[in-house]
Order: structure tokens, then sequence, then C-alpha cells
């Protein structure tokens, strides 16, 4: 029994590393890194594979934006893992990945652990346009650094021409922090998004060619939301406004926000009379 748990415990924590061995790309990244990018629907996925570790995936093309076939089957190789995409059939998925040759010269497609692959119906709308169109426009333009480790860098020590960034993101030169966005989406909270990932599309200024997350209404909206409920629930940053309070999830938080800032309003009217 004690030997069995031991196994146990020593699996979980290799299969942990494997998982959490992945830097975390961008979606537009992933796109312009991959040898592939093509929505699939799902029509078997079977153990019975040549690769090693992996199971073999047979997919209806719906969508080829970067090369494969542009219809019919697409056959290729996932991790049999639990790390990675769990494809399950007649489900509609975008996936990535690379191609590959075996020992023999034999010519395979492969979507890693660390490649892109989201259920099709769960990805927001800007995704899906820059899958379908916008990426591949920009894929020579902009590079977005990826990441593994959440950045407590704030926005002051970060090169920074958006002036309504206030606290760990910034659209200046397409900054990427989504382990920094993680951490505050919590369940108690439920309302702050990945902004970068969710609304994101990194692109050039025209005039100057420095690259940039494009200011669209969405990202925003977004970027400002995130910013205040750090702004009011991190304790790191100073709350300017009252308004800044509407971010918090409920209504006795909002409360007691309001009040701590109106008595630090009081004391420092206090403090200069």
């Amino acid at each position: 029994m004690i030997l069995l748990i031991l196994f146990i415990g020593l699996f979980a924590i290799s299969t942990t590393d494997a998982c959490g061995a992945c830097d975390t790309k961008h979606p537009q990244q992933h796109y312009c890194d991959a040898d592939f990018a093509m929505r699939l629907k799902i029509l078997d996925v079977s153990r019975e594979s040549f690769i090693r570790g992996s199971n073999t995936v047979t997919a209806e093309v719906i969508n080829s934006w970067k090369k494969g076939p542009a219809k019919g089957t697409f056959i290729f190789h996932a991790p049999a893992s639990f790390c990675g995409t769990n494809f399950h059939v007649d489900r509609t998925y975008v996936v990535t990945g690379t191609k590959k040759f075996t020992d023999d010269g034999t010519k395979y497609w492969s979507h890693g652990s660390c490649d892109f692959g989201e259920d099709w119906d769960d990805m927001p709308a800007q995704q899906k346009k820059g899958f379908k169109s916008y990426y591949e426009d920009l894929c020579d333009d902009c590079d977005i650094t990826p990441t593994r480790l959440a950045s407590n860098i704030k926005v002051e020590d970060l090169e920074n021409d958006y002036r309504d960034a206030a606290t760990f993101w910034t659209p200046t030169n397409c900054y990427y922090n989504p382990h920094k966005s993680q951490a505050y989406n919590q369940p108690s909270n439920g309302e702050v998004e990945d902004c970068e990932d969710q609304y994101g599309l990194c692109r050039p200024d025209r005039r100057s060619g420095e690259c940039s997350w494009q200011l669209t209404a969405e990202y925003e909206e977004c970027f400002k939301h995130r910013d205040d409920y750090v702004i009011v629930s991190s304790g790191e940053f100073a709350i300017t406004d009252v308004a800044q309070c509407d971010s918090l999830p409920n209504r006795k938080k909002r409360r007691n926000c309001r009040r701590r800032l109106n008595e630090q309003i009081l004391e420092e009217e206090i403090l200069r009379f």
C-alpha cells in the first residue's frame, strides 16, 4: 500500500511538472508559430498510434487557415495523457500543431500538449476572428513574448504610453501578463478577465510601426474593469475614484470600499487645513 501511494505521488509530481512545462502563448502567437492551424470536427480518437504516448485523432476539416488539407479528412497525433487538449468526438476545435517526420522519413501532423487546442464554442469572438483572418496578416509584423510566470512589475516601471494603465498591464509593446490576470480571476469575483487573450489583437501602429494591443471598445472596457478591481482589492494601489469601487463583485464590498475612500478623502482634507 505504501509503495502504491509513493508511486501515485511520484506520478502526480512528474505529470504536474510535464503539464506545467509550457510557456503560455497568446492565441495570435500560437497561430504564427504553428505549421498548421485548422478548425476541425473530431470523428475518432484512437489509442493506436505509431507515435509512442500519442493518440491518433481523425477529424473532418471545416476550415484550414494554415497548411494542412483544405477539405476532407485530417489525421493528427496528440498526447494520450491528460496534459493538453482532451478531444471529444463530434465536438469542433481550433487546433494548431507542427509537421514532423519519423526516423524513416514518414511525415505526420502533431498536436503537442503546449499547442493551441480549444473547443470552438468556448472561444470568444475576437479569437475566432483572429484565426479566421487577422492573425495571418500580422505574423510578420509583431511578436508577443510568451511567459511562464506572473509578473509583479507595476506599469510605472514598464514602457507605457496608455494613460489609463495603472496596475500590472499596458497595451504598449503588446505586453503580455496572463498569469497575473488569472491570479485575480478567483471564484469570489468571477469578473476579472484576461483581456489580452479574450479581446487582444497585437498589431503595428500605421505611423510608428510599434506594436501594441488594438484599443477596441471591448478591450478597453475589460482593461478598465480589471485595473479598477486590482486597485480596490489588492491594497497595492491608491483608490482615486469612488467609481472604481463598482468593480467589486458584491454590494457589501462596494459599500465598504466607498466608505474607506470617503474616510481617506476626509483625512486628506483635514491635513490640508
